[in-house]
């Protein structure tokens, strides 16, 4: 189901998932089938559903696996980036931020604070959310450059994009393309190239952004 929806075939991905529900309910297996369900909703324009699916999935696994539900979690809110009712989705990253600790990877401390600190901005929670974004810059800097996790480079693009007033996180937006064009999934360069479009367009580069985002829109429809 998974490589199904990463070639861009989502009906059989969903019929694939539904075929998968009937051989079994153990836990991690169902979670990981609802955390793919739940991608597949919101990128085919169910991003309540969706939502609700990661949150509730993310929640489920939280006892066993306390990573994997920050991982979800901050997935779940920034999967509705774009969606409007920031103060409603920051819910997901705060439980994410709750369940952090110190001693945590980098990688599970940039999903926990560049969530909460997007989704705080939006919901114009003043310093709150930028302070997050700034926290999060030095734990990018322990994650391995060459990750091609999609999260980590949907994180790096939204705080480069946020954060742009300086070089260091600029350059997250030219790590999180040179990543995700080169070696990451399909999946994740739609949203990739918009938040790259998004900062150029905010410049004078205008034909940059404009190319940026055809190219986002055609690989998206491509791929979903």
């Amino acid at each position: 189901a998974e490589n199904a929806w990463l070639g861009g075939r989502t009906e059989e991905a969903l019929e694939l998932l539904a075929a998968a529900r009937k051989l079994g309910s153990a836990l991690e297996p169902r979670v990981d089938m609802d955390n793919l369900t739940g991608h597949i909703d919101m990128r085919r324009g169910l991003v309540v559903e969706g939502y609700r699916r990661l949150v509730e999935a993310a929640e489920a696994i939280e006892p066993t696996d306390r990573l994997k539900a920050i991982r979800m979690l901050a997935d779940a809110a920034l999967s509705t980036f774009g969606a409007g009712h920031p103060a409603d989705n920051r819910v997901a990253a705060s439980k994410a931020l709750d369940l952090l600790r110190p001693t945590d990877p980098a990688e599970s401390q940039v999903f926990a604070h560049v969530s909460y600190g997007a989704l705080a901005i939006l919901a114009g929670h003043g310093s709150d959310g930028p302070s997050h974004l700034h926290e999060s810059v030095a734990f990018f800097k322990l994650v391995r450059a060459e990750s091609t996790d999609p999260l980590v480079l949907l994180c790096a693009g939204i705080a480069g994009t946020f954060l742009r007033e300086a070089e260091a996180e600029r350059d997250l937006l030219d790590r999180a393309l040179h990543q995700a064009r080169g070696h990451a999934p399909t999946a994740a360069l739609p949203a990739v190239l918009f938040l790259v479009g998004r900062d150029a367009a905010a410049t004078d580069r205008w034909p940059l952004a404009r190319a940026q985002y055809e190219e986002g829109a055609r690989v998206a429809r491509e791929t979903t």
